[in-house]
């Protein structure tokens, strides 16, 4: 059943073109970055830190993703680039003006849905519950609450279940 969701999910996202149509999603570390934090989590390819961006198919921006955000196709670019400790890189990416990501966020997990403390996190910083696991805000995020949102997804667990993440204002 997975499978025909992932199929079907990347079909839809797909057709929406707001995915990210680079070579970077699948990228591997061959040269590894000094580790940010003290997890070990924030080494990455120093082309991921260094690339510039490259154009999808409908002509959007697209920074380089690390493999574990590859389910997070905008803000993984933003999370690539703050485990590059590269701020201002992070809010070059697309959906960001005047330092704050105005693109509007969906997140949504299939059972049994986010974390307790994430829901927590996403209640305090203007999200809204609009369905079963499905988590969206359509107002501004700064990079300091994006960060916020960083430290969760980070950890491998919180993402483990992520059913897709879109922006409600890309493309």
């Amino acid at each position: 059943m997975r499978p025909l969701f992932c199929l079907l999910f990347l079909a839809v996202v797909a057709g929406a073109g707001c995915t990210p149509n680079t070579d970077w999603t699948n990228a591997t570390s061959t040269t590894k970055a000094p580790a940010i934090h003290e997890d070990g989590g924030a080494a990455t390819s120093t082309d991921l830190c260094t690339d510039g961006p490259k154009e999808n198919e409908i002509g959007s921006r697209v920074f380089p993703i690390a493999t574990k955000y590859a389910r997070l196709p905008h803000l993984g670019q933003v999370f690539t680039a703050l485990d590059c400790g590269d701020r201002d890189r992070a809010i070059q990416v697309d959906g960001f003006k005047d330092g704050k990501y105005v693109a509007g966020v969906t997140l949504s997990w299939d059972d049994p849905g986010p974390p307790a403390d994430l829901v927590g996190f996403l209640k305090k910083n203007g999200f809204t519950n609009v369905s079963q696991g499905t988590w969206k805000t359509t107002g501004t995020l700064t990079l300091d609450q994006l960060d916020g949102l960083y430290w969760f997804f980070s950890d491998t667990s919180t993402s483990g279940n992520l059913g897709f993440e879109d922006c409600i204002r890309c493309g």
